[in-house]
């Protein structure tokens, strides 16, 4: 079983954290590339001929030359993804491998103020056929404008740490989607909350790129950057929508900040319920994010925001 994480100095941190081993055999191979991509694509516009790739099953990385340490340190990082996605998620990938692009400049998709990912899951959960795809954008982590960049909203600073946490932030998400489009029946992932996607890629992008970014989390929570205490009434329970189907729940828990409350919350869960109810939500068969959210924790809403009132106050 996947276990609840333990963050050190918070509320409720209460199991022990699970840690994975990153020693499986891997096979990849190191070339120079040119990127034959359509004309007047974004990408042939901005990814430099000369880039590197690294290619498995899963992924296929490009970088720069200039810069083997990030094209590295990237690959160290996109393993770790794929590891918590098979382990967390039971989820392995079914597609062309993802494209993982670290460009030397910023672009329309890669730039200081963030990275970018272009998904699709569109087939599933039909045949075996079907399959993914998705390219991610992100600065490299050694380009000078990453170096300048100011820190995030939720106060942390875009140092190599939070480049860590990013680059596993968007690249598992493809893993997420595809965790919640092979199921027979239910709702999809982003047809749940915006807080609950932005927050969760964040929590596992924080939380499992690595020991120091587990730290930075432990921190945000602690320090108050993170601001989970001065946000009590950041989140607002529970707003019906008159909308249906699928859409019904969008307004269940409203918040005020996508990103930093469902990082919040997101955390809040794990540290509740078990960091393996995440999986569960998404693996629900309920039509509806908020009937998933009800039956995964076995609380109601109005019980759920009780309870995320008395940890902010903790």
């Amino acid at each position: 079983m996947f276990k609840t994480p333990r963050i050190d100095g918070h509320p409720n941190a209460h199991a022990c954290a699970r840690r994975f081993a990153m020693s499986r055999t891997r096979l990849f191979w190191l070339v120079a590339v040119l990127l034959l991509l359509p004309a007047g694509s974004a990408i042939a516009q901005t990814m430099p001929a000369a880039a590197l790739v690294v290619k498995t099953a899963d992924y296929e990385l490009y970088y720069m030359p200039e810069y083997p340490q990030d094209g590295e340190r990237a690959v160290l990082l996109l393993d770790r993804a794929v590891a918590v996605a098979k382990a967390k998620y039971g989820t392995t990938y079914r597609g062309t491998p993802c494209k993982v692009h670290l460009y030397p400049t910023p672009t329309g998709m890669a730039s200081t103020g963030g990275a970018g990912i272009t998904s699709s899951t569109s087939g599933f959960p039909g045949p075996n056929t079907s399959i993914a795809s998705c390219t991610v954008h992100m600065l490299t982590a050694s380009a000078p404008d990453w170096k300048t960049a100011s820190g995030s909203s939720w106060g942390d600073t875009k140092d190599g740490t939070y480049w860590d946490a990013m680059l596993v932030n968007e690249y598992i998400t493809i893993f997420q989607d595809l965790t919640a489009a092979i199921k027979p029946i239910g709702f999809r992932y982003y047809s749940a909350p915006s807080w609950f996607v932005q927050g969760l890629e964040a929590f596992d992008g924080y939380y499992h790129a690595t020991e120091a970014s587990r730290d930075r989390l432990r921190g945000l929570l602690r320090d108050g950057r993170l601001g989970v205490r001065n946000r009590r009434t950041y989140v607002v329970c529970c707003k019906r929508s008159d909308a249906v189907g699928v859409n019904a729940s969008l307004q269940a828990m409203a918040v005020k900040d996508d990103y930093v409350d469902g990082l919040a919350l997101t955390t809040f869960l794990a540290l509740q319920f078990g960091e393996e109810v995440h999986a569960r939500i998404l693996r629900s068969p309920r039509l509806t994010f908020e009937e998933a959210l009800v039956q995964e924790t076995g609380a109601s809403l109005d019980e759920l925001f009780e309870a995320y009132a008395v940890w902010v106050n903790q």
